[in-house]
Formats: structure tokens, sequence, C-alpha cells
């Protein structure tokens, strides 16, 4: 009963809203997709979970054998953006090709420059952050396109990274704030869809792995646009940030680390909050004009809303304090 519950809830979520989130890693105990789309595994040794004051749970990578694993390729879709939380502590004075991800595939038949890749990497050159496409197949020998951040990456300090890929050209971002843009009418995300070594925090090379922690890493089938990378980026410092459930019925946002619900009306209407192993976690039959959810555990939900015989649903993040 739960799992049909919990498929009727997801497709009319689905059906209400194009271009969703295709995986969510919230890294706070495990390196598991919640939205169990993209299959990974964290290295045997290297990798684990603490608390940083900022940002509460975390993933960390010791530097020396952390990674984590890809298994599942993102890359199905005509747009596709990342955005991954992370900070880089490294007491190393000089590192080059330090790398945030990496995906790519070994080419057999170019045995001088046997990868096709596309990767992130920290203090490349000037200590910038640098994204670069490298084809052999698509460029020319010893070409890169590359997109860098405007200003040096500071180390122990937390950055919100955020790379857009659609057909025609790619954008990166550092903590909402575009840094650089490039056309790639050659490199379409479908190029990059047969790519099968992926990781975080490993090159496809033997450079250094990355020292540090990551967090939120998430992934859409869409491009964002500017004004909801910022909304990303807001989100994490202003609760009272809104994200809408119906442009016209309800509005669902976090207030204080709980989940409210806001009628644009003094109408009644009900609610129920699952968990996404299908668990009702909450109810109440007639809600007024705000609702307070409180004492949720960290996580993701599917919030469901009826009003005015009209049903609306959505996903939400909470990240408790408890």
């Amino acid at each position: 009963m739960k799992t049909i519950l919990l498929g009727m809830i997801i497709v009319l979520f689905i059906a209400g809203h194009a271009g969703a989130q295709h995986a969510y890693f919230p890294f706070d105990s495990n390196v598991l997709d919640q939205n169990e789309n993209i299959q990974t595994q964290a290295s045997p040794s290297g990798i684990s979970f603490i608390e940083d004051e900022e940002r509460g749970d975390v993933v960390y990578f010791d530097g020396v054998d952390g990674y984590i694993e890809i298994l599942s390729n993102p890359y199905n879709f005509d747009a596709v953006t990342f955005n991954l939380w992370f900070n880089w502590t490294t007491e190393v004075d000089f590192q080059w090709w330090v790398r945030l991800f990496d995906f790519g595939e070994h080419v057999d038949n170019a045995p001088e420059d046997p990868r096709n890749v596309l990767f992130c990497t920290l203090f490349a050159f000037d200590d910038l952050m640098q994204m670069n496409f490298h084809h052999g197949e698509r460029m020319e020998p010893g070409t890169d396109s590359v997109l860098t951040s405007l200003e040096p990456i500071e180390r122990n300090k937390w950055y919100m990274y955020t790379f857009v890929h659609e057909a025609t050209g790619a954008r990166l971002y550092l903590d909402g704030e575009l840094q650089s843009e490039i056309e790639l009418e050659d490199l379409p995300p479908s190029v990059m869809s047969e790519f099968a070594d992926m990781w975080l925090g490993r090159a496809n090379w033997p450079d250094p792995l990355f020292t540090g922690m990551m967090d939120e890493f998430t992934i859409w089938d869409r491009a964002l646009d500017e004004e909801e990378i910022m909304e990303l980026f807001e989100g994490d410092e202003d609760p009272t940030l809104v994200r809408p459930l119906s442009e016209k019925d309800a509005l669902i946002y976090t207030f204080a680390n709980n989940l409210r619900i806001e009628l644009p009306t003094f109408n009644e209407a009900s609610v129920e909050v699952y968990s996404l192993n299908g668990s009702l976690v909450f109810r109440k039959d007639q809600i007024g004009h705000i609702t307070d959810v409180p004492h949720l555990e960290t996580g993701l939900y599917v919030v469901r809303v009826i009003n005015n015989n009209q049903m609306t649903t959505e996903k939400v993040f909470i990240r408790s304090n408890r």
C-alpha cells in the first residue's frame, strides 16, 4: 500500500513539475541518491561523514584515498545542471589539477590522448577554478574548451558551485554569480551520455585527490536560469525563501527549519506529508492561512495539499537542527 501511494504521489509531482531534480545527494550519512536515479559508491577508505559548524552534516575527503564513484551516467538529457557545495581544505601550498568531479571515457583509438573528459579542477591556473571540456574526437589535439572563475578560490571556505550545460553552450557559477560562459555547438550534453568513468574528488588521470568537504550535490534534467541559481544560493542563508507549491493555490517553504504551508486566502484545506518510503508522517484535515509542521527529521518529504478540490504535490527538503 505504501509503495502504491508513494508511486501515485511521485507521478503527480512529476506531472506538475517539468524538469524536476533528477538526483539529490544530501551527503549527511551516506553517498546515496535520495531520488534513487543514480547509483554511486564511496571508495573503500578515505571517505567519512563529519559535522561542520556552517553546513551541518557533510562528507569529508581525506585527499589520500577518498573519492566517490558515480556508476550511472547523469547525462541523459538535452540540458543538465549540476549544483554542489564544496570547501577545499588542503594544507599543500601548491597543488594543481585537484578535481571536484571528472566525467570521462577511455578512447581506444586515440593512444596519444586516450580520454574524452569533462572536469572541474581547482588551482589549475592563477588559483582559479577551471572547467575543461576535452574531447579528442571532436576537438583539435591539445585544445580544450574552458570556463574559469573570476576570482581565486580560497581555502577553508564554502562555495556553491553550479554548472549548466545546454545544447549550444555552458555556464559556470559560484555562489549564484555567473563566472564564465562559452559556446559548445559541437559538444552538447548527448556527447557525454556514454561516459562511464565518473568521479567526485578524483581524476581520470593520476592527479591529486580532493581534500576537503562536499555537501548537497544535486542534478537537474534541465538548465536552471540565473534567478533559480541565485535562489539556491540564498536559500541556505535565508530560511524564509519561498518555493511555490502552486502558482494559484499554495506556497511551501522552510521557516526556522520547519515546513510551512501558506494558502493565499483563509480557505480551509487539508495537508498530508509523507517520507520517501511512503510513510505518512503528518496529516491535518483542516488548515488555515498558515500551517507549520514542526520537528521533522532532516530529509526529503512529499507534501500533498488539497484546496478547493484541487490537489498539488511537491517534494521539499528539510534540514533539521535536531
